[in-house]
């Protein structure tokens, strides 16, 4: 395992088994605080946030708020009790913390792909002989999927820039 070398106020990202981001502010003794489903805005040890030791720190490019005032926006939002996945996450909060401004750039992917998935169906509907309509649902998945490999397999495209 790695040793991730952080410092109090950075933005921390781990990535799950689905390939799914997890943002965190880093809290000094070795603690994140993170907004979580069902909990709110907590504070928790860096090895509850990150137990397989694969964290990253993310410099985002728009950060408008230094390391130390970073870290003070967020401990004062502990104990907010706000979670919604598309509106309030964990990336939304942590932006929010950095830059002042709720951004998720899965949110952002996810309605992207939504919208040229809803694009491409209503075409395809237009284009296909009767009886081969292609839905929405089957063009959205075959571009999440898409999405998903490419983004495992390219760097973001995003506002930030990982450093390991």
């Amino acid at each position: 395992m790695t040793v991730l070398a952080y410092r109090p106020g950075d933005v921390l990202r781990r990535t799950d088994w689905l390939g799914l981001d997890h943002d965190a502010i880093a809290d000094t003794e070795g603690g994140v605080i993170r907004q979580v489903f069902g909990r709110g805005v907590v504070r928790e040890r860096l090895a509850e946030f990150d137990a397989e030791g694969a964290a990253r720190v993310v410099e985002l490019r728009d950060r408008r708020f230094d390391h130390a005032e970073t870290l003070s926006r967020a401990q004062a939002a502990i104990g907010a009790p706000d979670y919604n996945l598309f509106t309030d996450n964990c990336q939304h909060f942590a932006s929010w913390c950095a830059t002042g401004e709720r951004n998720s750039h899965q949110v952002q992917g996810a309605l992207s792909a939504a919208t040229i998935a809803a694009g491409i169906a209503a075409v395809a509907r237009l284009a296909t002989p009767a009886g081969l309509a292609v839905t929405a649902g089957a063009a959205l998945a075959y571009l999440a999927r898409n999405a998903i490999a490419a983004r495992l397999g390219a760097a973001s495209a995003t506002s930030e820039v990982v450093t390991e």
